[in-house]
């Protein structure tokens, strides 16, 4: 039963989860993001076994921060100074015509906090929508920088580009529908060594769900098992050393 299994959640926002549920979120381990200051207290007060805590400015709501995004990074800077625990996310880029903030200050920002991630050598969790081929150009100087793509969109031949740079993608809730070839392809193409696994919880159910539940990290990794024809013990297994080795948490 997959039940019985313990997973690991590569990208949760763990603090928005009421707090006599998170430890049926948390499983094998767990990475909690927040998305800009007003949730980083929030994230920093998470006080879990195998919960690494990482703090950001989410594409999405650089555009609250236009006039003073400078001193949202002084602010992240020190806590990445003060605690060596701490990870960078959720960052990225989103170029839907839907996202208010304009892309040339989202390339402004993003830059911003590589260069932070770069300077305290901390993983990243990566938000890209609608901008791979300019998020390439970003990250492929960086070539000492880790982490990986959260909600990634693209299909088989751009993720291998990020693979290439040493960046895991991470497998959702999208893979549990039964009519999404595409992506399926890119599970299959990829394979277990270049994949995590995550919820995004709980602002994303599983398809057909009315909202999210600690346990979609189990179906989702069921999902991944089923494509790769791997057992479910190996699945979970596997992901889960992959991302305590990339996001510096070890089991506990």
């Amino acid at each position: 039963m997959t039940s019985e299994i313990a997973w690991f959640d590569s990208h949760i926002h763990l603090h928005a989860i009421p707090p006599d549920a998170r430890e049926a979120c948390i499983g094998a381990g767990a990475c909690a993001f927040a998305t800009a200051p007003d949730d980083w207290d929030a994230v920093l007060q998470l006080k879990y076994p195998r919960v690494v805590r990482g703090l950001g400015l989410h594409p999405w709501r650089v555009h609250l921060f236009e006039d003073n995004w400078q001193s949202v990074m002084d602010r992240l800077e020190q806590h990445l100074r003060d605690d060596p625990t701490l990870i960078v996310g959720e960052i990225g880029l989103d170029f839907d015509p839907r996202t208010p903030a304009d892309p040339a200050l989202q390339r402004e920002v993003f830059q911003a906090q590589l260069e932070l991630a770069l300077t305290y050598d901390r993983p990243c969790s990566i938000h890209i929508r609608k901008a791979f081929d300019v998020l390439y150009q970003h990250l492929k100087p960086f070539t000492s920088l880790r982490g990986s793509l959260h909600g990634f969109g693209g299909g088989l031949g751009e993720a291998r580009r990020f693979v290439k740079l040493g960046w895991k993608i991470g497998a959702n809730g999208i893979v549990c529908r039964d009519n999404a070839r595409r992506y399926h392809d890119l599970i299959r193409g990829l394979g277990l060594d270049h994949l995590l696994l995550e919820t995004d919880g709980p602002y994303v159910a599983l398809p057909g769900a009315d909202q999210f539940h600690c346990g979609d990290i189990a179906q989702i990794g069921a999902r991944v098992s089923q494509l790769l024809d791997l057992p479910l013990e190996s699945v979970a297994q596997e992901t889960t050393r992959a991302a305590q080795d990339l996001f510096l948490l070890r089991a506990s």
